[in-house]
């Protein structure tokens, strides 16, 4: 790798701020093509886990009404 070796400073930097940079890009673009999974499995989880918390406090007043008839 003797080319990498005749180069110059300034260029090494240049390359190696490049390859930074491309690997930002990367992560950057999986990370946006992932948002609607992210955001679907958000929403699921939501719908299935938060949500039924709510009725369960529902049917534990209700069945505490009964009791108290």
């Amino acid at each position: 790798m003797s080319f990498i070796d005749d180069m110059k400073i300034g260029k090494k930097m240049i390359g190696g701020f490049l390859v930074v940079v491309l690997i930002l890009v990367v992560v950057a673009l999986i990370g946006y093509t992932n948002m609607g999974t992210m955001d679907a499995a958000d929403t699921k989880l939501y719908k299935d886990n938060t949500v039924p918390i709510d009725q369960l406090g529902n049917v534990a007043a209700d069945f505490q009404q009964l009791r108290a008839e």
